[in-house]
Order: structure tokens, then C-alpha cells, then sequence
């Protein structure tokens, strides 16, 4: 069952938006912004971790297509996440970076 999105830009100077539907069952996307979504999978896919918020944090992806945590990390790079997405992003790795160290 596809689900509707429309995201916002986090670049104010960008009236940007992101608009798509997503199946998670089958894993795919269509409307408008589908193939910019398939673009940002694949990039994240290739690199296996995405740096996103709060930055910089990195997250393990393992399967956007299918898992709303790993797409909301995908897309919360650079859009406002809807409520549906922003409560399963996960929280950020605890930071390994030693007192005095920096990140």
C-alpha cells in the first residue's frame, strides 16, 4: 500500500519540495519526486552510512526501500521529515569521542 509524502526543504533559501509515494511492503516509490528519492537510496546504499542529524552523526543504513528508520535517516539529511517519518528516525550513535578529544 503506497504511502503519501511531501517534504519541505531544510535550506531556507530553497522552496523546494519533495513529493513521492512509498510502498514499503514492495519497496518502491513513484510520483515526481521518486527519482530523486531512488538517487539518494542509491548514494546512501553505495556508502552503507549516512551523516545526518543531529551532524554529525553517522547511521548504518541497511534497507531504505523497505525500513521507514533507514529512509527517514536517508531523507532527514536534507528535508523536514513528516511526523510519520521523524518518529522512527533513530536516535543518534552515542559519541565515542574521548574528554578533550574532537569529532
Amino acid at each position: 500500500m503506497y504511502r503519501k509524502f511531501k517534504l519541505n526543504s531544510k535550506t531556507p533559501h530553497s522552496s523546494e519540495e519533495l513529493e513521492f509515494e512509498w510502498d514499503a511492503a514492495t519497496g518502491s516509490f513513484r510520483g515526481s519526486g521518486a527519482p530523486e528519492v531512488a538517487r539518494m537510496i542509491e548514494h546512501a546504499m553505495r556508502e552503507g552510512v549516512v551523516i545526518s542529524d543531529p551532524y554529525p552523526s553517522p547511521y548504518e543504513i541497511a534497507d531504505p526501500r523497505h525500513k521507514a528508520a533507514d529512509l527517514a535517516v536517508v531523507l532527514g539529511q536534507f528535508w523536514i521529515l513528516p511526523a510519520e517519518l521523524a518518529r522512527v528516525h533513530p536516535e543518534p550513535p552515542p559519541d565515542n569521542t574521548p574528554p578533550g578529544g574532537l569529532n
